[in-house]
């Protein structure tokens, strides 16, 4: 976790809800560092995972349904999904501040959003 990539996300989202279109030569350089996000994902939880994890980190588990019906325990640090959650609300005010001139973007943002919606942490 960058606090400095936080911070600029955080500064942007506002930022473009001030400039509205005027905005969108910014776009191309933040996008990136947004969608990446984008790939935080919550891991199975095993030995290896356990030794992982920082005792004074939180986490939260769930339960997957596996390939052969076998149930996993998912896990995933609470940073992360404050991460990827103030990711998903900095495209949210992207589109709905730019509107139509977010249009180029789409197609590349719908595809960073695919692995999101291959798990549910709630």
């Amino acid at each position: 976790n960058d606090p400095v990539k936080e911070y600029m996300m955080a500064a942007s989202e506002r930022i473009c809800a001030t400039m509205k279109e005027d905005f969108l030569p910014f776009v191309p350089h933040i996008l990136p560092g947004v969608i990446e996000k984008f790939t935080l994902a919550p891991k199975e939880f095993n030995q290896e995972a356990a030794d992982g994890i920082d005792e004074n980190s939180e986490v939260n588990l769930t339960l997957m349904q596996g390939e052969n019906g076998k149930v996993k325990i998912m896990v995933m640090y609470s940073s992360d999904i404050q991460d990827l959650k103030a990711a998903l609300e900095c495209v949210h005010t992207f589109v709905e501040e730019l509107e139509g001139a977010y249009a180029p973007y789409v197609a590349q943002t719908a595809q960073a959003l695919l692995p999101v919606f291959d798990f549910s942490m709630e």
